[in-house]
């Protein structure tokens, strides 16, 4: 796999903050055509399943009950926090002005949808911030195109789960801060974990990314002063420069490291916030889970960095140079969700050296022959389950 360089964000304090062009004749293409065909996909897919399927018997009636202003009333079954239903309800009642919002499964299938669209375009802004050559631009569109159309994330565009809501809010988050904005990142990002408890990592993440690169700022503002050799943020040597760096400071005047760590950790205090209020919510709540607790305990599963690399290791293909060395034999155990691989992989992606073309391109067909490959078992292959009513279906 070329790894390559991984993308860096930091910046020096002096350069102006990145602008990136929203409102390109490409992206609008983008758009249009992710747009048109998902909502082609959309309507056959609830051709076929116009009634809750599968974890949608919980979402679906929970989001109606909001939507009919009881908010006292919760299905103990459903474990995360009622970001993905808020976000519905506000969404479908601004659009209904003064009348009740109207919840059916249909449009709250749909808020799904343009989430997914939105998720596109917080993709795009992503990489025109982590790859600024001008010369890649329609590699960024189709890159785009291709991300947002994840196959593991694709499915669940619709559907009323939680994925794809989860998903933007994390990589907008992202964005914000790239855009040097992380004030409302860390709103974003506190609404991304009333969506799904686990988002805190990434918020945990951001607070230690924008402290870091205030600590590397400051070695290069130093470095610059004294007109010595420049610092390269990506360097492997960068993390060890950085400790000598304070430690030096610590032993030279403590004071004034006590000054600077105030200042490294005052860059990340608004990503803090959010993980302190959710801290002081475990606390509250006796547990990261609400509602029935047996159904998400948390243990740990070792092999699911091994799952997540072989699926990362298949979806990456058209990007590997070399094969891997016969991939140990990996039999799965516990649970197995594919879901849980979907902000890990796009982040990983997004990281990843800027693909040549025909890698790009071939990136791109592999996950519309995954999609369509999806599309088609769910189509056809049907069966029936004994506590559950009605013909069941596959999915990731």
């Amino acid at each position: 796999m070329q790894t390559g360089r991984f993308a860096c964000s930091i910046q020096e304090k002096e350069q102006p903050a990145m602008e990136v062009k929203w409102y390109t004749a490409g992206l609008l293409a983008a758009v249009a055509v992710f747009s048109g065909t998902s909502l082609l996909v959309f309507h056959h897919v609830y051709a076929l399943q116009p009634t809750p399927f599968i974890d949608e018997a919980f979402h679906i009636p929970q989001c109606q009950q909001f939507c009919a202003g009881n908010y006292t009333q919760w299905d103990p079954k459903i474990t995360t926090l009622p970001g993905l239903y808020l976000l519905s309800v506000g969404l479908l009642g601004y659009l209904s002005g003064l009348e009740p919002p109207s919840c059916t499964v249909y449009l709250l299938r749909m808020v799904n949808l343009l989430f997914s669209v939105i998720t596109l375009v917080v993709i795009y802004s992503i990489l025109k911030v982590l790859n600024t050559e001008e010369s890649r631009e329609w590699r960024h569109l189709v890159t785009s195109l291709t991300l947002a159309s994840f196959p593991v994330l694709y499915t669940f565009s619709f559907l009323y789960y939680t994925d794809v809501a989860s998903t933007l809010c994390v990589l907008l988050m992202y964005s914000l801060h790239l855009h040097r904005q992380p004030g409302t990142a860390a709103c974003i990002g506190a609404v991304a974990v009333l969506v799904r408890q686990t988002n805190v990592i990434w918020v945990g993440v951001l607070a230690a990314l924008a402290c870091s690169d205030f600590m590397v700022s400051t070695l290069a503002a130093s470095k610059s002063a004294g007109r010595r050799k420049t610092v390269d943020p990506c360097s492997p040597r960068i993390v060890r420069d950085v400790l000598h760096f304070y430690s030096a400071h610590m032993k030279k005047d403590p004071l004034n490291f006590a000054e600077a760590l105030t200042d490294v950790l005052y860059e990340g205090v608004q990503y803090v916030l959010v993980c302190v209020g959710f801290a002081a919510f475990v606390v509250w709540n006796g547990g990261l889970v609400v509602g029935d607790r047996s159904a998400h305990e948390a243990v740990l599963n070792a092999p699911q960095l091994l799952y997540f690399l072989a699926t990362a290791a298949g979806f990456l293909a058209p990007l590997t140079l070399e094969s891997a060395d016969e991939v140990a034999a990996l039999v799965p155990q516990r649970l197995l969700e594919f879901r849980y691989f979907i902000l890990p992989f796009l982040l990983l992606r997004l990281h990843l050296r800027p693909p040549g073309a025909l890698a790009c391109l071939a990136e791109c067909a592999l996950y519309a022959t995954v999609n369509a490959a999806t599309l088609y078992l769910f189509t056809v292959k049907t069966f029936t389950w004994e506590d559950q009513p009605g013909l069941q279906r596959i999915i990731w």
